[in-house]
């Protein structure tokens, strides 16, 4: 029986020889070699077969004996799970957020979980003159006040996942979501910048300043808000910045009506933007730090950093049978210990500085690509066919993808090199020719 008739294969464009992929290039199926500047939609963190997660000794007992079992670490983990746990809660969590939900894989299953925990505060604070018997009972009937009417706001243009609370938030592209039902939560603006930055300073802030108001106006009026989820990039619906100056006010808006604010780091986490967290960019301050930090793709497995007031009333509010996955653990240990050794942030800073004014000087050149923006290796622009485009990259030896409507995104591993780079611009120059 054929392989397309037995998996929904409609968005595979290359099969990977994994075993000849090294660094930021992959070899196809067909020995094609190209320079991957997607990485596994921005989940390969330190490229293909880096020589030291080779060097990860898999016959050894403790790892064998993980990859050959799955235990269910809510109830029974092994006893090694503790310590690869906290080491990955020292390397990765940041300061301010002291508990961790390990989860298990993707960002939608770290997203609902969150959503979880903001209800089950805001159910804390506001509905506890019912009585515990009326709740349980109640919430078997999904009624109230047990399963109680209370939302998630969202962004326009915003991408959180793909199972049902998060599609309720996410606004990125309606085939996400048409035919299936979703929950009526409310959604905020989120700026449209112009670019070049720096000529359109007034324009910005102005921009940013009239999607505030209308997120206020937003809160006042639906006190049964109870968190609002924002990318730090926005990824899906285009690859869409705001300031810094922007989100310190969105995240003080959210401590003066008392929202939950939950950061979805899944695409921008582990050092995408020149930072270990796109957060940072704005936080300095322990003030301004998410109360929810959720994560996935770089990681290797997902879940999410919050605040000990976050942990929910019973465990099983955000159980499964899983919960992780203790090898994912010790892989996401030994990425980070490459990242500091290796100081990749360094290198996805000043490389996609360097891929940032490439970008930029062919744009003067040419005409044919626009609204250059990013941070680190997490970088796009727009032009007139981004599909057309993709696939003459594709044809060209370059592996990418889009987003929004007319953006190319550019999602290297955070080993890409300069030389790299130049790579890319030839293949690129060729392509819009």
């Amino acid at each position: 029986m054929s392989f397309h008739k037995i998996i929904d294969s409609r968005n595979i464009k290359l099969f990977t020889n994994l075993g000849r992929s090294k660094g930021n290039y992959l070899f196809d199926s067909n020995g094609k070699k190209y320079l991957d500047m997607y990485g596994n939609i921005g989940s390969l963190p330190v490229g293909y077969n880096h020589k030291r997660l080779q060097e990860l000794n898999l016959e050894s007992p403790e790892i064998k004996k993980l990859l050959i079992h799955r235990p269910a670490l809510g109830v029974n983990p092994p006893i090694e799970w503790k310590k690869h746990v906290e080491l990955l809660y020292k390397n990765y969590s940041p300061g301010g957020l002291d508990f961790m939900y390990v989860a298990c894989g993707c960002g939608s299953g770290a997203n609902e979980n969150a959503f979880k925990a903001a209800f089950v505060k805001f159910a804390r604070n506001n509905y506890s003159e019912h009585s515990m018997e009326d709740r349980l009972k109640t919430a078997l009937d999904n009624r109230e006040p047990g399963s109680p009417n209370i939302s998630i706001l969202s962004f326009k243009k915003g991408f959180h996942g793909r199972t049902m609370g998060c599609l309720s938030t996410t606004r990125s592209n309606a085939w996400h979501k048409i035919n299936i039902p979703a929950f009526n939560w409310p959604v905020a603006p989120f700026p449209q910048l112009k670019y070049p930055l720096h000529k359109n300073e007034l324009i910005n802030f102005l921009e940013e300043e009239k999607c505030l108001d209308e997120t206020v106006k937003i809160l006042k009026e639906n006190k049964t808000i109870a968190g609002m989820i924002i990318e730090p990039i926005q990824a899906e619906g285009g690859d869409r910045h705001a300031s810094n100056d922007y989100f310190i006010k969105l995240r003080q808006l959210a401590l003066d009506e008392d929202v939950t604010f939950i950061v979805d780091e899944v695409q921008t986490g582990v050092g995408s933007t020149g930072k270990l967290w796109g957060y940072e960019y704005w936080s300095d301050d322990k003030k301004y730090l998410p109360d929810i930090m959720t994560f996935s793709k770089k990681m290797q497995m997902s879940g999410y950093f919050c605040k000990s007031e976050y942990k929910t009333d019973s465990p099983f509010q955000t159980f499964n049978t899983w919960m992780g996955d203790p090898f994912k653990v010790i892989l996401s240990n030994e990425i980070y210990k490459i990242i500091a050794d290796e100081k990749l942030l360094e290198n996805s800073t000043t490389t996609g500085e360097y891929l940032m004014r490439e970008l930029l000087e062919l744009e003067d050149k040419t005409g044919k690509i626009r609204n250059i923006r990013g941070k680190g290796l997490f970088i796009a622009f727009d032009c007139d066919n981004s599909i057309l485009l993709k696939e003459r990259l594709i044809e060209n030896n370059i592996n990418i993808g889009t987003c929004g409507k007319q953006s190319i995104r550019i999602r290297p591993s955070l080993i890409l090199s300069k030389k790299d780079v130049d790579f890319f611009i030839y293949k690129l120059k060729k392509s819009l020719l």
